[in-house]
């Protein structure tokens, strides 16, 4: 039997350490997976362009888990992808750590100033959730039963897999039940 790659293994652990509440180890796993998945979808581009092409590409998606809605927001010259980036990834690669200036809590929510970005937990889920439904990964795999809770449905990750509709679809039965 073939083995996970490094992208479904660093999603796995990504999503295990978000379930500990360690945003940071978390995110540690996470980013080399985006970058992969980004690297599939824009193998020209360097590093920092295709990272946040790929964040920007998948926003619907992440913003959609995160804040039930999809909220874009441009504060001080920046974007949610360019946070991301800028705030997140690049310290905690080169740094070891989150830029002071980014959290992750589900105590405040939403909240963006001048010198803060507090995003809520389900963000990270957003982002794993937009690793694992990008087209480029359909042939990717856990090992474990992972799921997640989605808008009052339970999916395995294993059946998300490139299935970006399957999302949309929760959504949209979520939506038509609010009416």
């Amino acid at each position: 039997m073939q083995k996970p790659t490094a992208i479904s293994r660093r999603v796995e652990q990504s999503a295990l350490s978000a379930q500990n509440n360690d945003f940071e180890a978390s995110l540690l796993h996470l980013f080399p997976a985006i970058d992969k998945t980004a690297q599939l979808r824009y193998p020209k581009d360097k590093v920092g362009p295709r990272f946040k092409k790929f964040l920007h590409d998948q926003h619907d998606i992440v913003s959609l888990i995160a804040f039930n809605n999809v909220i874009n927001i441009t504060h001080s010259g920046m974007t949610f992808p360019d946070a991301i980036y800028k705030l997140a990834r690049n310290p905690l690669i080169h740094e070891s750590e989150l830029d002071k200036r980014i959290t992750f809590n589900n105590e405040c929510g939403l909240e963006i100033s001048e010198n803060h970005w507090n995003l809520p937990k389900s963000y990270i889920l957003g982002l794993c959730i937009a690793v694992v439904v990008a087209p480029e990964n359909r042939r990717e795999w856990i090992n474990h039963s992972l799921s997640c809770r989605l808008w009052g449905c339970e999916y395995r990750i294993n059946q998300l897999w490139a299935r970006p509709d399957l999302i949309y679809d929760a959504l949209r039965q979520q939506t038509s039940l609010q009416r």
